[in-house]
């Protein structure tokens, strides 16, 4: 089922949108792992040590970090915007999937860039970057699984 695609005019762009969105999601996992890791770390401090010195230094390596990890949220949403809209561009050459659905996949990505690029990482809207490409790849997905049933 997968070989279908190999040699297909939207090849180019699919592998391109693969190395995209490996990066985007590498970076999504340090976001995910810093906020959890680094919150988790910070109540236990709190919980386990006087409230002197030891919380102190934990909320200042929090605060320090923090933007950091805001900043490659928001490179991590255009990225994977990007990927989606390389990947709606490979449908789209392709045509093996539904016309559609590569249309949705272009204007996912972009609607995402332009969220990513216009809001600040501290905001919601910035967020949302990530929600309308993984809106689009789980539909991808439904009508890939349905294509193989």
């Amino acid at each position: 089922m997968i070989r279908r695609h190999v040699g297909t005019a939207g090849e180019s762009p699919v592998r391109a949108g693969i190395l995209v969105a490996t990066f985007a999601y590498a970076s999504w996992v340090l976001i995910v792992a810093f906020m959890g890791g680094a919150g988790w770390a910070l109540a236990r401090s709190f919980a386990t040590s006087d409230a002197g010195m030891t919380a102190t230094r934990a909320v200042f390596v929090f605060d320090m970090l923090r933007p950091f990890v805001l900043d490659a949220q928001r490179v991590a949403g255009f990225a994977l915007a990007l990927a989606t809209a390389l990947f709606g561009w490979g449908v789209l050459d392709g045509q093996v999937l539904p016309r559609w659905l590569g249309a949705g996949g272009v204007a996912a990505g972009a609607v995402g860039m332009l969220l990513a690029l216009v809001f600040r990482e501290d905001t919601k809207a910035d967020q949302a970057a990530f929600v309308l490409p993984v809106v689009w790849q789980v539909a991808t997905a439904v009508v890939m699984l349905r294509g193989r049933l």
